[in-house]
């Protein structure tokens, strides 16, 4: 009888322990979800995805839209850009051209003084030519006209000579 004593105190201490146990659980029960909670979770979750894919599409198709906005301003200043750009290597490819044309009348014009200097510098041999001829006509007639001199000096003092 022992043995059952002991047992049925065992199972009273195990039967006390089961009931803490299980007030433990049921305060604790309180705070658990349901499965209307959990679809309710599911529902409110749903709705607020739904909502933000619609507010990341809004989004997505107004920045769509500011830079297609942008990209067509962009496209317009730079052909704008490029218009102008055009325009001023035409002006500076017609003032290359000038310049060349500027050029090529300068290398005429040099060309021109060149056989000028050099008719120039023949018509300058010409007269040293004819300078140095007539250096030495000059020559030769001052050689004469002192020889004459001479001459008619030393007939005169033969004359004076004879006279007196």
């Amino acid at each position: 009888m022992d043995m059952l004593m002991q047992r049925t105190e065992r199972l009273e201490q195990d039967n006390a322990q089961r009931t803490l146990e299980l007030a433990v659980l049921n305060a604790r029960s309180a705070t658990f979800a349901t499965k209307s909670d959990l679809a309710e979770l599911r529902t409110e979750m749903h709705q607020g995805f739904n909502q933000l894919r619609g507010e990341m599409h809004q989004e997505h198709s107004q920045l769509r839209g500011e830079m297609h906005q942008e990209h067509s301003q962009l496209r317009g200043e730079m052909q704008q850009g490029m218009g102008e750009i055009r325009k001023e290597v035409g002006d500076v490819r017609k003032e290359v051209g000038d310049v060349r044309k500027e050029v090529g009348d300068v290398r005429k014009e040099l060309g021109d003084v060149r056989k000028e200097v050099g008719d120039l510098r023949k018509e300058v041999g010409g007269i040293h030519q004819q300078v140095g001829g007539l250096y030495k006509q000059m020559t030769s007639q001052t050689q004469w006209v002192i020889g004459t001199i001479i001459g008619i000096a030393a007939l005169c003092m033969t004359a004076a000579k004879l006279l007196f």
